[in-house]
């Protein structure tokens, strides 16, 4: 039998990130988010940054809809918000690595702590995650993998705890990635790997 639930949020979810793309991209090019080529880009003109943007207001509206139903998820909701603001910041002026690993480590502390794990548990899960976001990274100057790896990720979270926003996530960043092939339109800011963790 097909689970109505699960086909409204992949529906919702690819919609919201593919109807919020063009906005994003608009936006960008009212407000100077743009993107300038250097020797480590493939991409050859200015290129608008802001797909993000739509994915992280969407997490967002998420949050607060299943926030009854999930309540962890205002505290990643939380943790996640800090890491976009971080690497929004970084995109426009250069973080320093270290102030960038202490945002990462801040958020990733704002995600476990309300689980209420033993020390050992905890400190390890945030070494963890801010370990999983510094990688990430690393590779979102890679056309398409990163939010590859973030889809592929949101599908194995819903299949492996039946995680509606996993689903949701992994449609929205679908959305989003129709955008860019054949060529990219634009480039996200720094968000789909930051709820990876």
């Amino acid at each position: 039998m097909i689970d109505v639930k699960l086909f409204i949020f992949i529906i919702i979810g690819f919609f919201w990130g593919g109807l919020t793309a063009p906005v994003s991209i608009r936006l960008a090019g009212i407000y100077g988010i743009i993107d300038i080529p250097d020797a480590r880009k493939i991409h050859k003109g200015k290129m608008p940054r802001g797909a993000g943007l739509g994915l992280w207001a969407g997490y967002l509206l998420m949050a607060v809809i299943m926030s009854e139903e999930m309540p962890e998820l205002r505290f990643i909701a939380t943790g996640g918000t800090l890491i976009f603001f971080c690497g929004y910041l970084d995109d426009m002026c250069s973080l320093s690595p270290f102030l960038r690993l202490a945002l990462h480590m801040i958020a990733s502390s704002l995600v476990v702590l309300p689980l209420n794990a033993n020390i050992i548990v905890s400190v390890i899960a945030i070494i963890w995650l801010a370990g999983v976001t510094s990688a990430y990274n690393l590779i979102d100057g890679m056309n398409g993998l990163c939010i590859s790896i973030f889809i592929a990720s949101s599908v194995a979270l819903f299949m492996l705890g039946n995680s509606y926003a996993g689903i949701y996530m992994g449609a929205m960043a679908l959305g989003v990635l129709c955008w860019n092939f054949p060529a990219v339109r634009c480039l996200d800011i720094y968000l789909p790997h930051t709820f990876l963790r």
